[in-house]
């Protein structure tokens, strides 16, 4: 199953603007849609200065039997509200 170009390009959107706050757009790389983290994207948080990873955002979700990790839609929500 391919993405489509809509998807592909809402995905790079979010990517840039997660770069322009210092996070990195991860993306599972599970292909299984029957998979707990199929679709799911995290950020990670890196230090500037030493380039190790700092956090990352999103390993956890507070709703409990919820999958870990986010969509692009609550990952562009969080990226709104910290910008």
């Amino acid at each position: 199953m391919t993405q489509s170009a809509q998807d592909k390009a809402y995905e790079n959107r979010v990517r840039r603007f997660a770069t322009r706050q210092r996070y990195t757009l991860v993306k599972s790389r599970v292909r299984d849609h029957r998979a707990w983290a199929y679709g799911r994207y995290w950020l990670a948080a890196h230090d500037p200065d030493d380039r190790e990873l700092d956090a990352v955002v999103g390993a956890r979700n507070n709703v409990v039997g919820a999958p870990p990790g986010m969509t692009l839609n609550e990952i562009e929500r969080f990226l709104a509200s910290n910008a």
